[in-house]
């Protein structure tokens, strides 16, 4: 027994020794023989052994079982002498440190010196969450094509691009995003799109909500929590696990927002440093901040609604968060697919991404260079269009967003989103001014922004019956997201009467809406009715001929369409 002991104790070398940022010393392990590249471990980690030293020598092949091998191991400890100076630097966290990024297995781009991780104080079921599989042009193809016309699924990809750059902007680094609305809309379909750009869990279970936690676990933990999704992207599904009763469950979500938006721990007395972090987060719920709030029976005020924005359902659609349901029959369907994928493909966009921005230093330099100018072209556009409404939205809500939009457009520069920048555009301008205070804006105003961004997003599909009438038998009317047409030399655009009521809905502020479109001339009318008959078919005569909504393509003159 004795020889078997000394043997694995004998496997156990000394492979260097390193401080991190604060002097603080680390000594490395490694067992002769294994592949296994064991973690440098600090003080704290010697001195309780049995945590972690131990299982992972284990792991490597030296089984120390007995007392005495591990009073044997400490006395080893104990005796080591480093010498010369550090071998490696320490690197404690994830994510950005200057010129290269840390993440759970790997280092990005180029350190200075030897860098090595230490991160065994952080959750490592998190940590094995940060993976790939699949390429990114599946990814693209199956995931990222059918966010494109999404506003909030393109809101909600753009937002898990935030981690790696945050270093990089001006404005708030934390802070959160909640995106609200009625069960099954789709609101864990946007939590779980964001989190397929970083991983999955491994865990079965967990791996149902793709790279999300919850409230309910979260607030146990949520230093930690933080710490371990440092630079990338924390989503918290599910605001309803966050208490037992809406008092409780409305503080938790107040004082976690606030604690995560603060960036560090709070430190005790005589606690020598605490954890810090730098993230926006996502989160999900059936209630805005204020309906929880008032729910509860607590008060909120700009304070909380600058540190968690809600993100609102687009309007009167009819299909929960979706605008474009890409030839699905409808909302459940297309959440369906896309779920199913973020949990087969997933991890490539945020791997790459990072990649690309720390390469070197003079992709680094670039970014920040392009981020700067992408962020005052979103606030200018803010701005403008604020005035125009009458509408106040929040300083620290507007530099928010308008990280999420240069994000995005940062992920389209560099080729991991492959949509259109102006797309974007209207996207998280869409998020933005919707989710706004109804008293800000007038009653009509969201329903003709959402009907000019839908023509103009969708310009380029629509089928131009100028080149010729369509067959009747190859087309069904409404197949297509609308037509072009010149009739008596004027350009117009046209809508099924089931295609306008999906944009703007069917109830009375759809109806008196559509009244001042014609009052203005933007809406063709027959009598007192709002659609006319045009030539969409071949045919003689008027055999040819359909009903539909008409408006003019000046409808489109205001569209912003991106800087």
């Amino acid at each position: 027994m004795a020889t078997a002991i000394t043997t694995a104790l004998e496997k156990i070398l000394f492979a260097g020794h390193g401080t991190d940022d604060l002097g603080n010393p680390y000594i490395k392990l490694a067992v002769a023989g294994s592949k296994i590249d064991l973690p440098p471990y600090s003080i704290a980690d010697l001195l309780e052994p049995r945590r972690r030293v131990l299982p992972e020598l284990g792991q490597a092949g030296c089984r120390l079982l007995s007392r005495s091998s591990q009073t044997t191991l400490i006395k080893m400890l104990e005796d080591y002498e480093p010498d010369g100076p550090a071998d490696f630097l320490i690197v404690p966290r994830l994510g950005s440190l200057g010129s290269y990024y840390v993440r759970p297995r790997s280092i990005i781009g180029q350190p200075p010196l030897r860098v090595e991780r230490a991160l065994g104080s952080l959750d490592q079921d998190m940590l094995r969450k940060y993976r790939s599989r699949g390429s990114l042009g599946r990814w693209q193809k199956q995931i990222g094509n059918p966010c494109s016309g999404n506003s909030r699924l393109m809101f909600a990809a753009s937002l898990a691009c935030t981690g790696p750059i945050l270093p990089f902007v001006k404005g708030p680094r934390t802070g959160g995003f909640q995106i609200t609305g009625p069960a099954e809309t789709g609101k864990t379909t946007a939590a779980m799109v964001a989190g397929s750009v970083w991983g999955c869990h491994r865990d079965s279970a967990r791996a149902e909500k793709g790279f999300a936690e919850n409230w309910n676990t979260t607030l146990n933990t949520l230093d930690e929590t933080a710490q371990t999704h440092c630079d990338a992207l924390l989503i918290l599904d599910e605001t309803n696990l966050a208490g037992t009763d809406d008092q409780s469950r409305a503080n938790a979500v107040l004082n976690g927002s606030f604690r995560l938006a603060e960036g560090s721990k709070r430190k005790r007395l005589n606690e020598p440093e605490t954890a810090a972090w730098r993230l926006y987060f996502l989160s999900t719920s059936n209630l805005s901040l204020d309906e929880l709030a008032a729910a509860g029976g607590v008060q909120v005020d700009e304070q909380h609604r600058g540190r968690l924005i809600d993100v609102a359902l687009p309007q009167d659609t009819g299909a929960g968060i979706y605008e474009d349901l890409h030839g699905f029959a409808d909302g459940a369907a297309l959440t369906d697919v896309i779920k199913n994928r973020c949990r087969t493909t997933f991890g490539a966009p945020g791997y790459r991404l990072v990649q690309r921005i720390y390469k070197n230093k003079q992709t680094v330099s670039e970014a920040k260079s392009f981020l700067s100018k992408r962020r005052a072209a979103y606030i200018r556009c803010v701005r403008s269009r604020a005035a125009k409404i009458g509408a106040k939205p929040l300083e620290r809500s507007t530099a928010r967003f308008a990280t999420v939009y240069a994000a995005g457009c940062l992920a389209i520069h560099l080729r991991v989103f492959t949509w259109r920048r102006p797309d974007l555009l209207r996207a998280i301008l869409a998020c933005q001014f919707d989710s706004l205070p109804s008293s800000t804006t007038a009653p009509t105003s969201p329903l003709r922004r959402r009907l000019s961004e839908y023509c103009a997003r969708h310009r380029d599909r629509f089928v131009d019956l100028d080149r010729g009438r369509l067959d009747r038998a190859r087309h069904t009317l409404g197949s297509a997201p609308g037509y072009l047409h010149t009739h008596k030399g004027q350009a117009w655009l046209y809508l099924t009467a089931k295609q306008l009521e999906a944009i703007i809905g069917a109830g009375r502020a759809a109806s008196l809406f559509k009244q001042e479109l014609a009052a203005e001339g933007l809406l063709a009318r027959t009598g007192d009715r709002l659609v006319v008959q045009r030539p969409i078919y071949c045919g003689p005569g008027n055999k040819g001929y359909e009903w539909v909504h008409a408006l003019p393509t000046a409808l489109l003159d205001n569209v912003i369409v991106g800087p």
